[in-house]
């Protein structure tokens, strides 16, 4: 099982500019591409400090010069606000920059805060239909000359230039339901799985789905398991470190349920408590603990067949708290997956 890093630029009570913030994301890019690292992904996200990736692609391109080895892959690009035909030129022209090393990730998204902003009227229904369309364009652009007629777009026959027809970047799909990893693994792209604050049964469920539509298709699919993992000292320092994952998935939650107002990127307002963001049932759910409990847990995923594993490092966390995090699981649960 390879070992990955998720993260993004994130503007926090922590940091106090967005330089700054920008600045912290890389040096642990930079840190996980000298560790070892078999990937870095990052996410698009628009108008919300929480998550600050407006095109991950830039971002990529970014980290590809300060890198080495690394891999640069999106968790994931949002396909509806994308015409196809330009993101398969951007993929192709980013790919050709980083010397190849570029996954993508495609989703249909999840906020529809984003959705409201950047498209009216779309929900999420009909994203997932513009995501399955999107896949199949750009695999017909990546084929050679092609047209299309579609439910969402349509153009004459055309070239993605440059034209990347025998190496391309592999394609992921982000899926949580059965529908959405059968089309994923039936059109030939890899899956990735968020099981978000849920605990290991929600794990157990993604990765059997995932097995049964690999074996149902007999196709080389892989899947990239993306989680939430933090390294503790002891009991006190575990204790802060759930207090502030609760208010991560507690913000997190106001996003996604638009239950705050919003004003310059940032949720205004009380945000409401729910009892499954609780430190003591994040405690039963997330994999926050000693590297050596991290280490028996990845050990099973990897017995399971994960292909990936995915460290996300994206928690509301100071960059020192993160960095301290990201320097001990290099140091002593990776050297466990190499």
């Amino acid at each position: 099982m390879k070992i990955s890093l998720c993260l993004h630029t994130e503007k926090n009570q922590h940091n106090t500019s967005y330089e700054q913030a920008y600045h912290q994301f890389i040096e642990l890019c930079v840190m996980a591409d000298r560790a070892g690292f078999h990937q870095i992904w990052t996410g698009e996200h628009h108008a919300m400090n929480f998550a600050i990736t407006p095109n991950p692609l830039l971002s990529l391109m970014d980290i590809a010069h300060r890198t080495t080895s690394i891999r640069l892959g999106t968790a994931t690009l949002i396909a509806p606000l994308w015409h196809p035909l330009r993101l398969a030129e951007e993929i192709a022209y980013v790919d050709l920059a980083c010397n190849g090393r570029l996954d993508i990730g495609l989703s249909k998204g999840a906020f529809t805060y984003e959705y409201q902003r950047l498209m009216s009227g779309l929900t999420s229904d009909i994203a997932g239909e513009m995501l399955r369309e999107s896949v199949e364009v750009i695999k017909g652009l990546w084929r050679g000359n092609y047209a299309h007629q579609g439910k969402y777009w349509q153009f004459p026959e055309t070239s993605a230039i440059p034209h990347r027809q025998l190496n391309h970047p592999p394609l992921w799909i982000a899926a949580q339901s059965p529908a959405t990893v059968d089309f994923a693994i039936a059109n030939d792209c890899h899956v990735q799985m968020t099981p978000l604050w849920f605990g290991e049964e929600k794990v157990n469920e993604c990765i059997d789905i995932f097995h049964k539509a690999k074996h149902q298709y007999r196709k080389p699919a892989k899947l990239l398991l993306l989680r939430h993992v933090f390294i503790t000292r002891d009991r006190r320092h575990k204790e802060t470190v759930l207090k502030q994952f609760s208010q991560f998935y507690h913000e997190f939650f106001a996003w996604f349920n638009q239950s705050n107002p919003v004003s310059y990127g940032n949720l205004q307002g009380e945000i409401i408590k729910n009892e499954m963001f609780s430190p003591e049932q994040l405690e039963k759910n997330l994999l926050i603990g000693s590297a050596t409990e991290v280490v028996e847990q990845l050990q099973q995923y990897n017995d399971q067949g994960v292909s990936e594993f995915a460290l996300w490092l994206a928690n509301g966390m100071s960059y020192q708290d993160n960095y301290q995090c990201l320097k001990q699981f290099s140091e002593e649960v990776l050297p466990h997956f190499k």
